[in-house]
Parts: C-alpha cells; sequence; structure tokens
C-alpha cells in the first residue's frame, strides 16, 4: 500500500474547503456493510489527497484512521467533470470471518456528475467485525453503476 506525502502548503487550504463543505454535504445514507456512520479516532493516520489530471472526473481528500482490527474514513468526495459518470470513494480490506480473512470492496460515498459540492464521508467499522490492510481509491461509475475507472489504492 502506498501513501503520499501532501505539502501543507496544499493540504491545508484543502482540508479547510472539507470541512466547510462538511456543512453543505447531503442527508446521510445508510453505511454499507461492516461500516457505521461517525468519526472514530484511531492511533494511526494517513491522509490521502488523490491526483486529478483532468481526464476524470473523481478527486478526494480523506484522513485514513486504523488501529489493530478497526479503521475509519472521514473526508470529501468530489466529481470535477460533467461527462456522465459519477464519481465513487471506495475502501479495499479484509475483514475476519471466523478464522479465515476475506478480501472485501465497499463503495463508502457517491458524488453525482459534477455536482456544485463535495459530499462528506464519516465511517468507521463496525467494532463486531475486524478488519485489516485498510486502503481507499476514487473510480468513476456510468448511469448504471458499473465502473468507467478507478484511479490506484492508497
Amino acid at each position: 500500500m502506498k501513501s503520499i506525502k501532501v505539502p501543507a502548503r496544499v493540504l491545508l487550504p484543502l482540508a479547510g474547503a472539507v470541512f466547510a463543505t462538511a456543512a453543505l454535504a447531503a442527508p446521510a445514507t445508510a453505511a454499507p456493510q461492516h461500516w457505521t456512520d461517525g468519526e472514530a479516532h484511531y492511533a494511526e493516520s494517513r491522509s490521502v489527497l488523490t491526483p486529478y489530471d483532468g481526464t476524470q472526473g473523481a478527486r478526494a481528500l480523506v484522513r485514513v484512521d486504523w488501529e489493530t482490527g478497526k479503521g475509519g474514513v472521514y473526508g470529501n468526495l468530489w466529481d470535477l467533470k460533467k461527462d456522465g459518470n459519477d464519481s465513487v470513494l471506495q475502501a479495499g480490506y479484509s475483514w475476519l470471518d471466523g478464522s479465515t480473512w476475506k478480501p472485501a470492496t465497499r463503495t463508502l460515498n457517491t458524488v453525482k456528475d459534477a455536482s456544485d459540492s463535495g459530499r462528506h464521508t464519516s465511517l468507521h467499522t463496525d467494532p463486531a467485525v475486524k478488519i485489516k490492510d485498510l486502503k481507499v481509491r476514487v473510480c468513476t461509475v456510468d448511469g448504471t453503476g458499473a465502473q468507467v475507472w478507478c484511479g490506484q489504492w492508497y
């Protein structure tokens, strides 16, 4: 899993935008399987600013927190290109089913095509479910929900 270093001069203005936009966020939707609404702080943390080259609309600035067996994702997702595709924020991880670790990919949030504001994500894993290897990425999906493009995992 790669993490990127984002200079403070880039991250701080974007972080302000994340929290300002959070107040404008659309109503919460049901949390995906293994996830619960709300923020929980864990010992380890990394910030992820996904690259944007103008060819795909999806972009996110999120903080990924974790401790042994649990994790959280907090921040914003944007759709920056009017192309008919929506942007999605996905989490990839393994979860413990009995004594077997099973891989999972869950969509944590979706922003409709070129919406005017970002969508805030504030989710942490269900305390009853143990996870490991938490990572995130952004993707674009068409009107049927089929993936058009996905960025790399962070």
